[in-house]
């Protein structure tokens, strides 16, 4: 249990950015074993960039609420990441559309600046990038 509560952000339902790149590589080994789809949405410049990391948490906490239970969700850097296990890339277009939807129905998200969707073993490049990706120190990470 404790290892959970650190692997994720004030105990919510968000992980930290680092957590998400260990899940990143354990669905590609999952791909090159079983041939599942894989799929990653990120939408980044979400919200104001002004805003401070505890807002862009409320909306991870938010985004995280609108997916499916086996998506997972993170924040970093004025963006927001949803890892989407055994989903290809038009099942993750409705998931993408249904999230985008639920957050600017909730009146939270004023701009989205650009939403990047990616699957695997289609965008290995981008997944491998993402992975790996050096993580900034924060404060709960």
């Amino acid at each position: 249990m404790e290892a959970l509560l650190s692997s994720t952000i004030q105990r919510s339902n968000v992980l930290t950015m680092k957590e998400l790149q260990n899940r990143i590589m354990e669905e590609i080994e999952k791909n090159h074993r079983y041939q599942h789809p894989v799929s990653i949405l990120v939408l980044h410049g979400i919200g104001d960039p002004n805003d401070s990391e505890e807002s862009l948490l409320d909306l991870a906490r938010l985004a995280s609420d609108r997916v499916r239970h086996i998506d997972l969700v993170a924040a970093d850097r004025n963006r927001i990441v949803v890892l989407m296990p055994v989903t290809d890339r038009e099942q993750a277009k409705t998931v993408q559309q249904r999230l985008v939807t639920g957050l600017e129905e909730e009146l939270v998200v004023v701009n989205i600046a650009n939403q990047q969707l990616m699957s695997y073993p289609d965008d290995a490049d981008l997944f491998l990038n993402l992975a790996r990706r050096p993580v900034p120190r924060h404060r709960h990470s």
